[in-house]
């Protein structure tokens, strides 16, 4: 009888398995998101965090499906920032993106924020396919 059921579970799992699969523990899906950070008058910001979230279906969702909690990329000179947005998630198309410039200091108010309506495939990345991407600017309404 043990045989029996040891041989059921093992059809079971091989017939599970792809043999073209990813062979990874846990597969991440991504895309990118990149964009300007200017202030009021036009001019770049530098050295600001930007914190991404991406949500499935809308911005009202309580939990987004991914972000770019492995680290926050920072604007470089020209006011620019470049992230790849990960999530635990199969292939999805996320239809809200959130993107927030927080505050330097804990007592200042956050400086940026933005909701946009979009749709942004986030990829497997085991299959080394091209990221989907979309370009997202912000504009401060007042100097860090």
């Amino acid at each position: 009888m043990r045989v029996r059921v040891a041989s059921l579970l093992a059809l079971a799992f091989w017939a599970g398995c792809d043999p073209a699969g990813p062979g990874c523990d846990i597969c991440t899906t991504s895309a990118l998101v990149f964009g300007h950070v200017t202030d009021a008058s036009g001019d770049p910001v530098a050295n600001l965090q930007v914190d991404i979230r991406v949500f499935r279906d809308s911005c009202s969702e309580p939990l987004p499906a991914g972000g770019t909690d492995a680290g926050w990329p920072l604007t470089n000179s020209d006011g620019m920032y470049r992230a790849k947005v990960l999530s635990l998630f199969s292939p999805f198309v996320a239809h809200c993106l959130q993107i927030k410039v927080p505050a330097r200091a804990a007592q200042d108010t956050a400086y940026g924020f933005a909701e946009v309506m979009t749709a942004l495939e986030l990829r497997d990345d085991y299959r080394g396919t091209e990221r989907d991407s979309t370009r997202v600017d912000l504009v401060l309404n007042h100097q860090p």
